[in-house]
């Protein structure tokens, strides 16, 4: 095995994840099939393992060691942008669009972070869209975002990067009674949301009595209704203001864990699209999320549809 990548393999081993094969890989990268694929003979041999691998129905996929490989690929060729921008010393500069669902929007750190990029390079023009993390992924499918954030309970897409896990943990108003178990009113965001489908499985794994009584796409509205005593709703301990209380944990089923993370659009060469790569992946564990995490609601954080 060598010691050493060489960097025009990985490039090429990164297409053929992205693209999802080798011929839009060679579309990408301006080459041909064949060359594409000796390519990725050559990197297997340099790591000693085979890192892409078909099933019975042609679909490509990446090997343990494959995916090992990716995540030390798109840490090599980052690294080597951000080295380039220092060398030319260029201003940060350039559009971002960045696409997020109304709970990552609304939460403690990710807009004051958002408005700390915008202040540290003022040249540089970051453009919000909010919608729920589905929309978001189609949109950065079609090239009309460079981010998408999002939250999920299942596997995440190819080439996506997971930043943190979160516990799921039943809430109602702050100066609302506890309820009862008898019949559990349920707010919940529009569906699809990984919120709301954990709930419901929840309260049906536990065999209660629900109805859903008031569905919203925000989540200021959805704090207006637990403050005015609507019902209960699931949330991340991170969405956990001083105006909910947390239910006692033996009163519901447990709702889970949820996974956020984020997707970017291939081939951002921008300085602004390169600087908030490096800015989101600061808010991976012992970042800036995890330590307004462990002060919500006296929680600590212990640090997957598509919501």
């Amino acid at each position: 095995m060598s010691e050493i990548f060489d960097t025009d393999l990985l490039v090429n081993f990164l297409a053929v994840v992205d693209n999802r094969g080798f011929t839009a890989a060679a579309r990408k990268t301006n080459s041909t099939q064949a060359t594409v694929s000796a390519k990725i003979t050559r990197l297997e041999q340099q790591a000693g393992h085979r890192l892409l691998e078909r099933n019975r129905r042609g679909v490509l996929s990446r090997t343990r060691e494959g995916e090992v490989v990716e995540q030390m690929a798109r840490d090599v060729l980052r690294l080597q942008r951000i080295a380039r921008r220092r060398i030319e010393e260029t201003p940060v500069s350039g559009t971002v669009r960045i696409g997020m669902s109304d709970d990552f929007a609304n939460g403690r750190c990710l807009t004051s972070v958002l408005g700390e990029f915008s202040r540290q390079y003022p040249l540089a023009c970051l453009e919000v869209v909010i919608s729920n993390g589905q929309n978001s992924l189609k949109s950065l499918e079609k090239g009309q975002l460079d981010y998408a954030l999002f939250k999920t309970e299942g596997s995440f897409p190819v080439g996506a990067t997971e930043l943190w896990k979160e516990r799921l943990v039943w809430v109602s108003g702050a100066n609302q009674p506890i309820p009862t178990a008898e019949e559990i009113r349920l707010i919940t965001f529009d569906s699809p949301c990984c919120y709301r489908t954990r709930a419901i499985e929840a309260l049906k794994r536990g065999g209660c009595s629900w109805r859903i009584v008031y569905v919203s796409p925000s989540l200021a509205s959805i704090r207006s209704a637990l403050s005015a005593g609507f019902g209960i709703t699931l949330l991340p301990t991170s969405l956990v203001t001083e105006d909910m209380r947390p239910l006692p944990e033996h009163m519901l089923p447990f709702g889970g864990m949820i996974s956020f993370g984020f997707l970017c659009r291939p081939g951002i060469d921008s300085s602004a699209g390169i600087m908030l790569g490096e800015l989101l992946l600061s808010l991976q564990p012992r970042g800036i999320f995890e330590q307004s995490m462990s002060e919500v609601a006296g929680f600590v954080w212990t640090g997957i549809g598509v919501g």
